[in-house]
């Protein structure tokens, strides 16, 4: 899930700004699923981007599942799930 995360400063991947923007009010976060059954039946997508509103830093995740249970629901959910477990993360080091 976490192999394609991606900074908007590749030579940045650090998450302190994130911190920074948590304490300060300043993030924006979207998640986002999908599924096309008809060209991917057992596909399902999601992602989501962070963005603090004050600075424009972004951070982005997207990933995909395989499974038969793959729905555009199951694709929703995923996205809120990998952004909650990386907010837990954040909140667990930091």
């Amino acid at each position: 899930m976490w192999e394609n995360i991606q900074s908007d400063d590749p030579d940045d991947m650090s998450v302190e700004w994130i911190v920074r923007a948590i304490e300060t009010n300043n993030l924006l976060w979207v998640t986002d699923g999908s599924h096309f059954s008809q060209r991917g039946p057992y596909i399902s997508g999601a992602g989501w981007v962070v963005s603090d509103v004050e600075t424009g830093r972004k951070m982005t995740c997207s990933f995909m599942e395989y499974s038969p249970d793959a729905s555009s629901y199951r694709a929703e959910t995923l996205g809120l799930y990998s952004i909650h477990a990386f907010i837990s993360a954040l909140h667990e080091h930091f």
